[in-house]
């Protein structure tokens, strides 16, 4: 029957271009390697022309990142809330975290409670650069120490997880 004919046919595969959007997690990984090295650049510019300040470094990655991320947070948050009736789980979940999101520490919320869980990338970003000038002064400062503090903070978030 048709049944059989149906199961017979190979299975379709999505466009090349599509393959991209079903791997994120590998987009992510690039852009953040990418990050890296933008950050590294411009930090240890900063560093060795003496100009590195690093109120001006957090506020202009804060100036970049927040005011579409607020933006996009409220309207899922109200979408949450205004569906209240429908999906309850999403908006306690929502209500519960959302102050995870504003703080960019999300990703430390277990998953299924995240208010919006494909966010997780955006506070792994934000907390890089929190932490990359400190990395890079260290390396800057002393090849050595630099090295110790990046194995120990290797180390440290492999114990972690």
């Amino acid at each position: 029957g048709i049944v059989t004919v149906v199961a017979a046919l190979p299975p379709s595969e999505p466009p090349f271009y599509y393959r991209f959007a079903l791997n994120g997690s590998f987009g992510v990984d690039i852009f953040l390697v990418l990050s890296g090295f933008l950050m590294y650049q411009i930090v240890s510019k900063g560093f060795q022309r003496g100009t590195f300040k690093a109120l001006h470094f957090f506020r202009d990655r804060a100036v970049r990142l927040l005011p579409a991320y607020v933006v996009v947070l409220l309207i899922i948050w109200m979408s949450a809330v205004g569906m209240s009736t429908t999906t309850t789980q999403t908006t306690n979940s929502c209500t519960r975290t959302i102050w995870a999101n504003l703080f960019f520490v999300n990703n430390f919320v277990p998953f299924e409670n995240m208010c919006m869980q494909w966010s997780w990338s955006i506070a792994v970003e934000f907390q890089f650069y929190l932490v990359s000038p400190l990395v890079v002064y260290a390396m800057w400062r002393s090849m050595r120490r630099g090295k110790i503090l990046c194995w120990s903070m290797i180390t440290l978030s492999t114990l972690l997880n």
